[in-house]
């Protein structure tokens, strides 16, 4: 049972009614909230989604809350997000149950998390929201969404690999180009960045190059100390791309950039 609230009109919770009943979870979307008359036992068991669980004692929500908010619904094909008010009353149990006793926090399940005792999930430290959401993003990119999503892959791609093996791997029919990143540090968040960043481009799947030898499978040549960057369509036609920048956003809007001249976007 849910009813939709619209986005700009409320942010918070603070004890809605659904249908004569007290809804207990809020979860956040790009366009509407939605009040959810759900126990959060069964919402994680069934989950499909990895999720973050925000819990508050207080009628006001963190001043951080927002921000930290709207950067995570960025990962909504991998993430949903979720308001928890332990003072209101329907939800003083739950969270006593899961042990969720500062005035604010944050947790992290994953996908159908198992109901059992000692349930607590992943706190994520309430620091700054882009300190919050590359703590979220660190746990995300060591999963991977199940078949038959297929994407994202973060692991590297393989010596042997090429671009029909990598698109095969996406399973997704849908996907219509293949970003290639260059990682080599293993500390380095440049891949998983623009993993992240390119997530609504449906028709786009991004893998991360860890040896730049690998490049010249796809016919792709870059400058000495040039960011290595390409894009490929399914027929093999391989573009080297030009960032401005060397993170994740710039190797993104580089992608965009790319695809909105070529109309496909």
């Amino acid at each position: 049972m849910k009813i939709v609230i619209k986005f700009l009109a409320y942010f918070g919770l603070s004890g809605a009614i659904v249908q004569g009943r007290q809804a207990s979870i809020l979860q956040y979307t790009t366009e509407d909230n939605i009040f959810l008359d759900s126990n959060l036992d069964d919402l994680l068991a069934n989950n499909p989604l990895n999720a973050v669980v925000f819990y508050s004692h207080s009628k006001s929500d963190p001043v951080i809350l927002k921000e930290t908010v709207e950067s995570l619904l960025v990962l909504r094909r991998l993430l949903n997000v979720y308001m928890l008010k332990c003072n209101v009353e329907v939800n003083k149990k739950t969270c006593a149950d899961y042990h969720m006793e500062s005035s604010h926090g944050m947790r992290y399940f994953r996908r159908r998390f198992p109901i059992r005792q000692g349930k607590k999930g992943l706190e994520i430290p309430m620091d700054t929201p882009l300190q919050i959401t590359d703590s979220v993003w660190n746990v995300m990119s060591r999963q991977e969404l199940p078949l038959p999503d297929g994407s994202p892959n973060f692991r590297p791609i393989g010596p042997h690999d090429d671009y029909k093996s990598l698109f095969d791997q996406a399973v997704l029919s849908h996907f219509t180009h293949l970003v290639l990143v260059e990682q080599i540090e293993h500390y380095s968040k440049l891949g998983r960045d623009t993993i992240l960043a390119l997530l609504s481009l449906d028709n786009v799947t991004v893998r991360i190059v860890m040896n730049p030898y690998f490049f010249e499978h796809f016919d792709l040549k870059f400058d000495p100390g040039e960011d290595k960057l390409g894009i490929i369509d399914r027929k093999g036609r391989a573009v080297v791309l030009h960032p401005k920048e060397t993170n994740g956003l710039a190797f993104a809007e580089a992608v965009v950039s790319y695809l909105e001249a070529k109309g496909l976007i």
